[in-house]
C-alpha cells in the first residue's frame, strides 16, 4: 500500500472538513455544484479582469470547494485528483490559466448535463472519469495559479476552509435559494 504524501493527506482531510460546510442536500447535490462551478470560474476571471489578487484567491478557494463537493459527491478522495489532472501545465499568463480553469469547469458542466440529458442524472463508473477529468485540471490550474496570488494550494484552501467557518458561524452560509432545501 502506498503511503500518502503530506499533501495528499492535507486534501484529503480538507476534504472533510469542507464537506462538513455544504449547505447543498447531498441527493441534489450535483445540479448545484456543477452549473455553480463554471459560474464561480467566469467571477474569478472577472476578478482577473479587476487585477483584483484578494478577490481571485477568495474564488480560488471557492472553486476549490466546489471541486471538494464534486469528488465528495463522486466518492473520491480528493487528493485522487493528480490521477485525472495534466501532469505538466505550459508556461503561461496567469491569464491564460483562468481560461484555461473556465474552460475546463464549461467542460465539467458540459458533461454533467449530458448524463443529466441521457441518464436523467444517474451516473455510471464511465462516467466519473468524464466528470473527474475537467474537475481535476480546475484543481491543476488552481495549483498552478497559486504563486500569481501569493499563496500555495495549502494557503487557499485553508483561508476558504476559514472564511466558510466564520460564515457559517454567523449564520451567513446559507443562501435564500438553499435555506429551503
Amino acid at each position: 500500500m502506498k503511503a500518502l504524501t503530506m499533501t495528499q493527506a492535507f486534501l484529503n482531510g480538507y476534504q472533510q472538513l469542507a464537506h462538513e460546510l455544504a449547505i447543498y442536500p447531498q441527493a441534489m447535490a450535483r445540479h448545484y455544484l456543477f452549473p455553480t462551478l463554471l459560474v464561480e470560474a467566469v467571477t474569478l476571471y472577472n476578478a482577473a479582469l479587476d487585477n483584483n489578487d484578494g478577490t481571485m484567491q477568495n474564488k480560488a478557494g471557492d472553486l476549490l470547494w466546489f471541486c471538494s463537493e464534486i469528488f465528495t459527491t463522486l466518492d473520491v478522495k480528493f487528493a485522487d485528483y493528480e490521477n485525472y489532472a495534466s501532469t505538466r501545465v505550459p508556461q503561461a499568463s496567469y491569464r491564460s490559466y483562468i481560461w484555461a480553469i473556465v474552460n475546463h469547469a464549461r467542460e465539467a458542466c458540459r458533461q454533467w448535463a449530458k448524463i443529466v440529458r441521457d441518464k436523467n442524472g444517474l451516473i455510471d463508473q464511465y462516467d466519473i472519469p468524464k466528470l473527474l477529468l475537467p474537475t481535476s485540471e480546475i484543481v491543476r490550474y488552481i495549483e498552478v495559479l497559486a504563486p500569481e496570488l501569493n499563496a500555495d494550494l495549502r494557503g487557499i484552501a485553508e483561508s476558504n476552509l476559514n472564511r466558510l467557518a466564520e460564515r457559517k458561524r454567523r449564520g451567513r452560509l446559507a443562501t435564500e435559494e438553499t435555506q429551503g432545501l
